[in-house]
């Protein structure tokens, strides 16, 4: 273990390096893993933390409400509301990626709980409206989709205030039924026996449906929408930082 290898090598430097650095500044004193000094290194150029999300008038945070938060512990009716609105804003930001003609991986973090069955029931949540909307859009010659239309285009509404930049409603729209084909949703926990191990494609798109396996220390390509409808928990500052991959 690591204080075997100390004591043998007894000219040796131990460097820790972490994000959350509240366990080793408050651990003992006299604790073998106590450190003798501590650096503060500076954030580079483009570090988002959180001052950036959750600042007064980001724009960048929507606080889900306690009826999502219930229907994660009781997921026996439809999608919460929050969960769907998050996945819309999520499919057009795709619909960005390929109207701009770059194709880019984009993803999306669903972090519900620790339990496994949780994640079952946010997978079959996910693919039933991911199967719904990709049928009345494929079918829109047929019966014109008005409804599916206005709740994409109020979500491109939304995600308009915080990204200028963003395609029109009409190119992201008319993208869609390439984000719908090259959609992939997984499961990420241990449930088959091994947890998956993703092959990021940037002419995919992801949904990633998971807890303790995505906690802290796993890298997400091309995130930009997180689904966490989980309570603080003890409330531990370095826990709960760890579970925000956004940063």
């Amino acid at each position: 273990n690591l204080l075997a290898l100390r004591e043998a090598l007894p000219g040796h430097y131990y460097l820790q390096y972490t994000a959350t650095p509240q366990a080793p500044l408050l651990i003992a004193i006299d604790d073998a893993l106590s450190p003798n000094f501590v650096r503060v290194l500076e954030p580079g150029e483009g570090y988002t933390g959180g001052d950036t999300y959750f600042s007064e008038g980001s724009g960048l945070v929507i606080s889900i409400s306690e009826d999502d938060i219930a229907a994660a512990d009781h997921p026996s009716g439809p999608p919460p509301e929050g969960l769907r609105h998050a996945m819309l804003e999520f499919l057009v930001g795709a619909a960005h990626v390929v109207a701009s003609g770059k194709p880019k991986t984009r993803s999306m973090l669903v972090h519900p709980s620790r339990r496994k069955d949780s994640h079952a029931d946010f997978v079959r949540w996910i693919a039933s409206m991911k199967k719904d909307w990709q049928d009345k859009y494929e079918h829109a010659n047929d019966v014109f989709p008005a409804k599916l239309q206005l709740e994409f285009q109020t979500a491109w509404s939304g995600l308009k205030e915080s990204t200028p930049s963003l395609a029109s409603f009409e190119e992201c729209w008319g993208a869609l039924n390439v984000v719908f084909r090259n959609l992939n949703i997984v499961e990420v926990n241990a449930r088959q026996g091994q947890t998956p191990v993703i092959n990021w494609v940037p002419t995919q798109s992801y949904i990633l449906v998971g807890g303790q396996a995505i906690d802290r220390g796993f890298t997400v390509e091309g995130l930009t929408v997180t689904y966490m409808p989980r309570g603080p928990g003890g409330r531990t500052a370095d826990t709960v930082q760890q579970r925000a991959r956004f940063f």
